[in-house]
């Protein structure tokens, strides 16, 4: 509409209603079209309105030998108009568009000209994938049914692909050894291999941008797993039995609230038949365990036996705390967006959509088996997970990771603080420092300042002060080690 306006020189409701006719009249003639599929976030977006496209049976692909170049902004085409309409930016008329022949020179015009175009099909290889469907993809992969695998650390060990060439890692690993192994998987047959690592904000992959070859070098210490340690055993055992199901989580943790854009309920209809699969197959489940982890005597059959039998519980608290968690951070939201008038309150709105958002659709944290492993319930072998986001000029934004009481930390800089409170963490010093990058300045005063989120009432501001005294006597302090 605004190129409309801006292009032709009329008034905007001139253009409005031209713009509708001319919608009408390309629907009528079938040369426009309602799309079939759409993702779920664009329905969300549009809401009611009826999303149009051009008919894939009037679209045809000509190469085009001659066209028209604007002087203005150097963007070509095939055709003339009586303006440039390449951007609402440019300014170029009809003077402006000079005859020019086709650049074969550019790098995107060889690109797209010099081969003709190809498929390109992902699959996922994920632990949510089913181990005999991952193996057809694996095979499908090999065979050159498909071109690409979307992979989590499932292929990263024992796995060989063949003659793969390419290998593109979204992000760092955690540790050197993590990095061979996912390297190591391009260039088995041919020992020829690209890898591509992209480097995104977080202060491990900084750091690995920084120094490269830290990837690389180093001594590696062979994973252990100590089964006399109850928490940890328990996780893995849960793993286990998952493993042993046919029934699986779904693959976000979106599936289990009733409406992602209000929600008053939470939903677990979708795991009703893996939670009672557990149940009907508990003594076949702890049998196996037993075998699979070498464990035989009595305590450690009671052990496991108490393990099956509360894991439809424990997955069930999980889902209740995550889902009170999801709801306060959205009740929170909606107080602080109707207030528009401040500043701090509209940041404060923004990191809780933001927080909302992440602990409800994001593909990473919201993946329900990574949820559960950064909640405990599971086995994990990331990085440390009990971390939150430091949001600039808020105070109190909320902690998105795991909470654990009487979580205590150890730091090898003496100047740091490490605090944990009754619910959020922070980090406090002259400055702190992660395990491996660049010194991040963060304001001592702000852990004073610290509000209880779980007390926050739109309908009672003083509960606000009443959450400062309850967290202040809530804090668990570690003493500057010097």
């Amino acid at each position: 509409m605004c190129l409309v306006v801006k292009k032709a020189r009329v008034p905007e409701v001139q253009a409005d209603e031209w713009v509708r006719t001319l919608v009408d009249l390309l629907r009528e003639y079938d040369i426009l079209e309602s799309p079939t599929i759409l993702p779920a976030s664009t329905r969300r977006a549009i809401g009611g309105r009826i999303p149009l496209q051009i008919a894939s049976r009037v679209i045809r692909l000509v190469p085009a030998t001659t066209g028209f170049k604007c002087a203005k902004c150097q963007i070509w085409r095939p055709y003339q108009g009586l303006a440039c309409y390449a951007t609402s930016r440019c300014s170029g008329g009809a003077d402006d568009l000079k005859p020019s022949t086709v650049n074969t020179d550019g790098y995107y015009e060889r690109l797209y000209t010099a081969d003709v175009p190809r498929r390109l099909i992902a699959k996922e290889h994920t632990a949510q994938i089913d181990q005999a469907e991952r193996a057809k993809r694996e095979n499908a992969f090999k065979e050159g049914k498909i071109e690409t695998l979307v992979c989590s650390p499932t292929l990263e060990l024992g796995v060989n692909i063949g003659d793969l060439l390419t290998v593109l890692l979204r992000n760092c690993p955690p540790a050197p050894a993590n990095y061979v192994q996912r390297a190591g998987r391009a260039g088995r047959t041919l020992r020829i291999g690209f890898v591509s690592t992209f480097c995104g904000a977080g202060q491990h992959d900084r750091h690995c941008f920084d120094d490269p070859a830290w990837l690389v070098r180093g001594e590696f210490r062979p994973p252990t797993v100590k089964l006399d340690n109850g928490r940890i055993l328990e996780r893995h055992v849960r793993s286990f039995v998952l493993e042993e199901l046919t029934h699986e989580f779904p693959r976000l943790m979106a599936e289990f609230v009733d409406d992602l854009d209000r929600p008053t309920a939470l939903t677990t209809e979708q795991i009703k038949g893996l939670l009672e699969e557990i149940r009907t197959k508990e003594t076949a489940l702890v049998s196996a365990s037993l075998k699979t982890f070498g464990k035989h005597d009595e305590v450690d059959q009671q052990f496991f036996t108490g393990v099956v039998h509360r894991m439809p519980d424990d997955v069930n608290r999980t889902l209740a705390n995550w889902f009170e968690r999801i709801r306060r951070i959205f009740e929170e939201f909606e107080f602080y967006r109707r207030i528009t008038a401040d500043r701090q309150a509209k940041q404060k709105a923004a990191s809780r959509e933001r927080a909302y958002r992440e602990l409800t659709t994001d593909n990473e944290t919201a993946y329900t088996l990574n949820y559960l492993s950064n909640d405990g319930l599971l086995p994990s072998y990331q990085f440390p997970t009990d971390t939150f986001s430091l949001e600039p000029g808020v105070n109190d934004t909320p902690t998105l990771r795991r909470r654990l009481p009487g979580l205590r930390f150890s730091s090898s800089r003496p100047a740091t603080w490490f605090m944990r409170t009754a619910t959020s963490s922070r980090v406090s010093g002259p400055t702190s420092r992660g395990a491996t990058g660049p010194l991040l300045p963060v304001s001592r005063r702000a852990i004073w300042k610290h509000r209880a989120a779980s007390a926050l009432s739109a309908s009672a501001p003083s509960a606000v002060s009443q959450a400062r005294k309850s967290s202040t006597r809530a804090r668990i302090a570690v003493r500057r080690t010097r």
